[in-house]
């Protein structure tokens, strides 16, 4: 249904709808800078749009919804009637994994209910932002390509270096701290008789001194300061605002362009970019949801005899049959369940036979 809709006029399709949005929200934004008269037709519009857009996207949530939740209790009852249909022994070669891969049920069907049409939404959306730049190719500059990586670079970088060199460090020294508490309390706790017998009490207020001032050093000292200053600072984002505001005034003056028609051509920029980032998160699932979909799919095939009349050749009309030499032995088992080996059995036409065992 979503690829179908996709390929339906605008207003049913939610990704072209979404590029329209975008547009007009633009030319609203816009008009405000400028001190312009407010336009009722744009904001009707963009209101109509939007409306539009969030009928068409919960249907499309609630379908997927319904439809997931369906295969899911078809496949539990699929297993079910497997497993209560199944060879005694070899349910219990598996006995202690089936909990484990009925819980990854939901996460299995995630690859067919969510994952693949997301996977292909994601590419049709692409081709789609790739179609409007290509409308703007006349008027687009490197600085348009190349800015978004350099930011999203620098943020990258920006990350690892506060992990490695601050956030890597407090969790060290916390985790120092923590032990040294919990030490020192043990060692009251568990030695407080001994303690007051001689008279140990200005030592271990000592010993919680230097506790409580490594404490604060660690919270209140030059490190604090430089953690809660570092998360302020990237909080402000002052650089990537300046240099945002830089390129965007080059690529203005170099090609000649009004702000509205940049941040047209720019919101197509970056929604491509992110549904790069969106394709490749999603290729990376993929490996993991198709594992936990054999695992369940071993289930499916759990050996049962409700199919045992489909697999084996029907038997033509015969006056005596006899049968020798024969063995059958569970996959995994150690002793045969049947074995005939040196032996034979003669079934004659209007007798019943049977064999007796524990299965």
């Amino acid at each position: 249904l979503p690829l179908v809709l996709e390929l339906l006029p605008w207003w049913l399709s939610r990704t072209k709808l979404n590029i329209r949005i975008r547009k007009t929200r633009v030319k609203i934004n816009y008009a405000m800078q400028r001190n312009l008269n407010f336009n009722y037709r744009l904001v009707k519009q963009f209101m109509i749009l939007s409306l539009l857009y969030t009928i068409i996207k919960a249907t499309l949530q609630f379908a997927k919804k319904r439809v997931a939740m369906e295969h899911k209790f078809a496949i539990r009852k699929l297993i079910l009637e497997r497993l209560l249909h199944s060879e005694i022994e070899s349910f219990d070669r598996i006995r202690d994994k089936t909990s484990e891969k009925l819980t990854e049920i939901d996460k299995s069907l995630k690859f067919l209910n969510y994952t693949v049409p997301d996977l292909v939404s994601s590419f049709y959306q692409l081709s789609l932002d790739c179609r409007e730049l290509w409308k703007h190719r006349s008027r687009m500059d490197e600085l348009s390509v190349l800015f978004p990586l350099i930011i999203y670079s620098f943020r990258a970088l920006r990350g690892w270096m506060h992990k490695h060199l601050m956030e890597d460090y407090l969790k060290t020294r916390k985790k120092q701290q923590k032990l040294k508490a919990a030490e020192f309390v043990s060692n009251v706790t568990d030695g407080l008789h001994d303690i007051q017998i001689n008279n140990l009490q200005p030592y271990e207020m000592r010993i919680l001194d230097d506790i409580i001032g490594d404490e604060m050093t660690r919270k209140g000292g030059i490190t604090g300061f430089l953690e809660h200053a570092y998360k302020c600072f990237g909080a402000q984002d002052a650089i990537e605002f300046v240099g945002e505001a830089f390129v965007i005034h080059r690529i203005m003056k170099r090609k000649n362009i009004q702000y509205s028609r940049y941040l047209i051509m720019q919101g197509d920029m970056n929604s491509a970019l992110n549904t790069i980032r969106e394709l490749v998160k999603l290729w990376r699932a993929m490996y993991d949801e198709y594992e936990r979909q054999k695992k369940v799919q071993d289930l499916v095939n759990l050996p049962n005899w409700m199919n045992e009349d489909q697999q084996t050749p029907p038997i033509e009309e015969f006056k005596e049959l006899t049968i020798r030499n024969i063995k059958f032995t569970y996959q995994d088992a150690e002793t045969p369940a049947i074995d005939f080996l040196g032996n034979e059995m003669i079934f004659e036409r209007g007798k019943c036979y049977g064999l007796v065992g524990k299965n």
